[in-house]
């Protein structure tokens, strides 16, 4: 039985993505966030295959405590099959190259870089064979895409938080190779609390495209958990340049 984990899911694309995997009876759901929202608890009543835990993912403590927790939610035989790295904040957005301060640095890469990598370790031993690992990230991130005009330089310290858990997710790539699949993945700019006024893309469209992108890499029809290539992609399946 596929098992996800989704990190962040209390709305927004986190939710989305647990409602629309769940509705598969045959995959179980573990969504972990830091405070349960009425939505996600209607679905855990609902769906006996989502479960809820607690995990703030910007508190070492409480992913200290998750890695315990962890052992509790899952029964027996049962290992975590897709680990999706959802949760993240957009902190001081208004922060730019010349006027971003080290609170405005630390707050982005506390969560949006070591808090991916802290539940990477955490789930590890979970972690079935072949297990896939997927860091959400941003179009933000894309050092090609800024550098030439296409996406605006504009929320420094965010952008450079992505820059770097993209960064992180070549090097977990490298150093879980032949034992998983790891890749970054931009979900758009989706209508949800973080996207803002000019976000485009909806939020249950962004979700099937993650889970279709999900699915390919199922498949690694080129290999790359034997060579331990990251990949940057995009929720419609396109490569997104680094």
């Amino acid at each position: 039985m596929p098992v996800f984990l989704i990190t962040g899911a209390a709305r927004g694309i986190g939710l989305e993505l647990v409602s629309q995997l769940s509705s598969e009876g045959s995959t179980l759901v573990i969504a972990t966030v830091r405070t349960i929202s009425p939505e996600l608890q209607r679905l855990s009543d609902e769906r006996e295959n989502v479960r809820i835990a607690i995990c703030d993912i910007s508190s070492l403590s409480s992913i200290s405590a998750f890695s315990t927790t962890l052992g509790y939610i899952l029964s027996s035989g049962e290992k975590i099959t897709h680990l999706l790295n959802n949760a993240a904040v957009v902190a001081y957005p208004e922060a730019k190259a010349t006027s971003m301060t080290a609170e405005a640095l630390s707050e982005n890469i506390t969560t949006n870089v070591l808090g991916p990598s802290k539940m990477v370790e955490v789930v590890l031993p979970f972690l079935a064979p072949d297990g896939v690992i997927v860091n959400i990230t941003s179009g933000m991130a894309s050092l090609q895409l800024l550098a030439t005009g296409v996406i605006p330089a504009a929320a420094t310290a965010y952008s450079i938080s992505k820059a770097a858990l993209n960064m992180l997710t070549v090097h977990q790539a490298q150093e879980l190779k032949g034992k998983c699949r790891v890749a970054c993945l931009d979900p758009g700019h989706v209508k949800t609390r973080l996207g803002g006024d000019r976000a485009s893309v909806e939020i249950h469209e962004s979700a099937a495209g993650i889970i279709a992108v999900v699915r390919r890499l199922d498949e690694d029809k080129e290999g790359d958990q034997e060579n331990g290539r990251a990949r940057f992609m995009e929720f419609s399946g396109k490569e997104m340049p680094w």
